[in-house]
């Protein structure tokens, strides 16, 4: 019950979101329910949420006077899925309420669940006319790109479109594509910016995946565009000035899904800082996380310069807010911050980052994730018995991911101290760890991080010996590989 799902949108209730959450539940059940019950006991322990008070052989002794077992354990599972469900309906009222097209689309939604086409074409009609609203030319969606309108109209028609019972392309896209007469690849940026709505994408389809666009359909779609906008610039045309640099945003962000390379990395990233202001918090978090991701990838994959590229999202996306969600910073983007800086030579920027950020970090996981980053300042800082101190201080650790890097930091500094059969000992752990994790873990983390214990191995075989024959074409067998850079050091320096 600790991490469940429900606990955790809880904890990013701000108080005054979390009050109106128990009015609202005091409102739509008795305050005997037991749904409003296990409410009351959460409530006593926001924000928080400690693992020691969320226990389920607590919870069930405590407040509901029952045995821990597994038919109980059950039981508290429905009672927490129940409770989620007012969670869920309690966010989308305030979605509702804060948003007219997110009513909409919710309304549309209902309509298709129920099979009432008619309501559902009526209903888009008088969506059409409002976005209209205040346009004073006929044709204003021709020559201006209104991207939120027209993505709104969009998700509408695809609930039809992906409807039974109806012609597949009826009401479809077909339909908003008569808009674009004059201007067809506004119509493509706002289907390419919906596809990138992978979350909206699922509740407007489910499991189907909508039909996707291949590289070389996409290079034919942007050599088009790239003629149009010259063309547009040639007469004197301003509509390019106003769309083109979002419809290549919408292009690249999508090209680095289905091909992602280093050059369209670097294009997409220009592009993402050039129309920051245009774009909104979600959308521009989205992409910066992306940018990140790719970094971090391509770090995994020996590219070192990519550190300095991770250093400058980082800090560009931090000073922006754009990998601020709710007030809070995910744990491991900030561990990835301060490691990036600390790479390239930059302590005291790491250090100044990592100060201003870390009161930011979500409570639950403030202290083992500070815990986390200070090892790896010590080990940068060459304080490797800090680093031994801190990792033996709390072995209550949540996090795996962030388990997994402390115990790496560990290894290095041990290796730093020459402390061979505790090396060994713990690259046994971290295999064991490895082993238990491998589900959870992506497939390139898991590669990473059993290429750098097999190769931590290697080297102190290596040193034993004081013969790094081969060592360096072992590394270089690897081409997936966390803390590539420390490694490659500690091979060269054996070499001389």
């Amino acid at each position: 019950m600790y991490r469940n799902a429900s606990v955790q949108l809880l904890q990013s209730f701000q108080p005054e979101e979390f009050k109106a959450f128990g009015d609202y539940l005091g409102k739509a059940i008795p305050k005997t329910n037991q749904e409003f019950i296990l409410f009351k006991y959460l409530k006593k322990h926001y924000p928080d949420f400690k693992e020691e008070d969320l226990e389920m052989g607590k919870v069930l002794k405590q407040i509901f006077k029952k045995e821990n077992n597994s038919e109980n354990r059950k039981w508290l599972s429905n009672l927490m899925h129940k409770l989620s469900k007012f969670i869920t309906d309690f966010l989308i009222e305030q979605e509702v309420k804060n948003s007219p097209r997110e009513r909409d689309f919710l309304l549309g939604q209902a309509y298709r669940r129920l099979g009432q086409q008619d309501l559902l074409v009526k209903l888009i009609d008088e969506s059409k006319k409002s976005e209209k609203l205040g346009n004073k030319e006929a044709d204003a969606r021709q020559k201006n790109l209104d991207i939120w309108s027209d993505w709104h109209l969009l998700r509408l028609h695809l609930l039809i479109y992906f409807s039974s019972g109806t012609q597949k392309t009826a009401l479809g896209e077909v339909n908003l594509r008569k808009g674009y007469s004059h201007f067809e690849y506004g119509y493509l940026a706002v289907k390419l910016k919906l596809i990138l709505e992978m979350d909206t994408l699922q509740r407007i389809n489910g499991t189907k995946p909508l039909a996707t666009i291949t590289k070389d359909e996409l290079d034919q779609l942007f050599e088009k565009i790239k003629e149009s906008d010259e063309s547009d610039k040639s007469d004197g045309s301003d509509k390019s000035d106003i769309s083109f640099p979002l419809i290549r945003l919408y292009l690249f962000a999508y090209k680095m899904r289905i091909d992602p390379n280093d050059a369209t990395f670097y294009e997409l990233k220009d592009l993402v800082f050039q129309l920051s202001q245009k774009l909104d918090h979600s959308e521009y978090s989205y992409l910066i996380n992306t940018l990140i991701n790719y970094a971090s990838f391509a770090i995994k994959s020996r590219k070192t310069k990519f550190y300095a590229e991770a250093a400058d999202l980082f800090e560009k996306g931090l000073n922006t807010k754009g990998l601020i969600q709710d007030g809070q910073i995910n744990p491991e983007l900030l561990l990835g911050c301060v490691n990036s800086f600390c790479e390239i030579g930059k302590i005291e920027e790491a250090k100044k980052h990592f100060n201003r950020w870390k009161s930011a970090l979500p409570s639950n996981m403030k202290k083992e994730t500070i815990r986390a980053i200070e090892a790896r300042l010590f080990f940068y800082q060459k304080r490797y018995d800090q680093v031994n101190e801190l990792f033996h201080s709390d072995k209550k650790v949540s996090n795996y991911l962030l388990d997994l890097g402390m115990r790496a930091t560990l290894i290095q500094s041990l290796y730093e101290q020459g402390s061979k059969d505790r090396i060994l000992n713990e690259c046994e752990n971290l295999r064991q760890m490895l082993s238990r994790k491998n589900e959870q873990l992506s497939p390139q983390s898991f590669e990473g991080y059993s290429n750098f214990n097999r190769m931590v191995l290697a080297l102190v075989k290596a040193s034993e010996k004081n013969n790094s024959n081969g060592l360096a074409e072992k590394l270089n067998e690897y081409s997936n590989l966390i803390l590539n850079n420390w490694l490659a050091q500690k091979v060269e320096e054996l070499g001389n």
